[in-house]
């Protein structure tokens, strides 16, 4: 094997990439026969050793493979390696090499003992299987990732910040609508649409049917149900001394129809019994309410805001389901007397706008203070 001419540069301590240090290291190699040959280190370092050498034992240029051998107290740590010999000095017979394709787990070995020795410090056999065990090395970034954006990449960059700038503005300011409403605004507890109205009553026992449509004006006398009674039963009930039931079988038809006539020109705002249903007298049928009477909001709020709910205050309504802003006024206001509300206070309301006789009964949301919705927003504007 032909050996290449070296030029050697002899570096000073500071111009060294790494520092070269003195430990108790032995190298073994075996040559192309298998014979074993042990070396003793001169100096170590993070890329390279020299060693003392006999003469033509290594090879300058020749790569090869070996064992360094580091003794801690009475353990011995073997180190893999390979390595080529740069040059060789005959004068000090030394032969100056350089690990090859060092391995991670062997380069963090080597670099822990040069310096623990630097420092002062001993090596223990915890240090060596701490540093082997974890990883001290951090993985390689993809080629082109810190390149510059450009064409497609660049417009899809701009709109996935535009669309999370979007989201974070629309979330931060859905927070913060929420933070007001809930201590800058009241908020009733229950509120449903009323009306006055006044009940008709059953005048007789019977099978109820109802003749007349809900929510429809109907004038004043017109027939708005009718009871279907047993005859005999409603004669017997006015006098049962001058006819027996088999007399009056005789004389009566088995049936008797009581209409029951509106009593004002109104309309049926809800019924209490369902068509063919068996009524007692006296029981509700239905509620009716004058056509001229105007829908107002019935509203029970706490009786901790009888301070704020007062009368003549504005407040806010809201229909599910009905897309029109309401206002009103609050008309009067007094302390609930149902048991089930011992600390609530009623509220009667009077809209600005006419609420649709349709939505007789449905809730409301009744709200006091300047209230405005998350979807009041125009972020056009704001983006603008």
């Amino acid at each position: 094997m032909s050996t290449a001419t070296i030029n050697l540069i002899h570096e000073t301590e500071t111009q060294r990439r790494h520092a070269r240090v003195k430990l108790p290291v032995r190298l073994t190699i075996k040559d192309k026969e298998g014979a074993l040959h042990t070396f003793s280190i001169a100096d170590i370092s993070a890329s390279g050793f020299s060693i003392d050498i006999k003469t033509n034992e290594l090879i300058s240029g020749y790569l090869y493979q070996g064992v360094l051998l580091f003794k801690i107290n009475t353990v011995e740590f073997r180190v893999p390696i390979a390595f080529t010999v740069k040059y060789l000095s005959e004068e000090n017979d030394k032969a100056g090499c350089e690990f090859n394709s060092l391995g991670e787990e062997e380069n963090s070995l080597i670099r822990m003992f040069i310096s623990k020795y630097l420092a002062g410090d001993l090596a223990s056999n915890a240090d060596i299987l701490t540093t082997m065990s974890r990883d001290n090395y951090t993985k390689e970034r993809k080629n082109g990732s810190s390149g510059a954006l450009s064409g497609l990449r660049k417009f899809r960059a701009l709109v996935v910040t535009g669309l999370v700038a979007c989201v974070g503005l629309s979330a931060f300011s859905y927070i913060v609508l929420n933070l007001y409403q809930h201590y800058f605004i009241t908020y009733s507890v229950s509120a449903m649409v009323d009306i006055d109205k006044e009940p008709v009553i059953a005048p007789t026992s019977g099978y109820y049917e109802l003749v007349a449509d809900i929510n429809t004006p109907v004038g004043k006398g017109v027939p708005l149900a009718v009871i279907t009674s047993s005859v005999y039963e409603a004669i017997n009930s006015v006098n049962n001394t001058q006819f027996t039931s088999e007399e009056l079988k005789d004389i009566l038809p088995t049936e008797l129809n009581s209409l029951i006539k509106n009593p004002c020109n109104c309309l049926i705002i809800s019924a209490s019994k369902n068509d063919r249903e068996f009524t007692q007298q006296g029981d509700v049928l239905f509620q009716v309410a004058d056509v001229n009477a105007s829908p107002y909001v019935t509203a029970y709020f706490n009786f901790t805001d009888v301070e704020i709910v007062t009368i003549n205050k504005t407040v806010n309504l809201s229909i599910p389901g009905d897309k029109t802003h309401y206002t009103g006024k609050i008309e009067d206001v007094a302390l609930s007397d149902d048991p089930k509300r011992p600390n609530a206070i009623i509220a009667i309301i009077r809209p600005d706008q006419v609420i649709d006789i349709e939505n007789m009964s449905h809730p409301v949301q009744v709200s006091i203070g300047n209230n405005f919705e998350f979807g009041d927003i125009d972020f056009s504007s704001i983006l603008r």
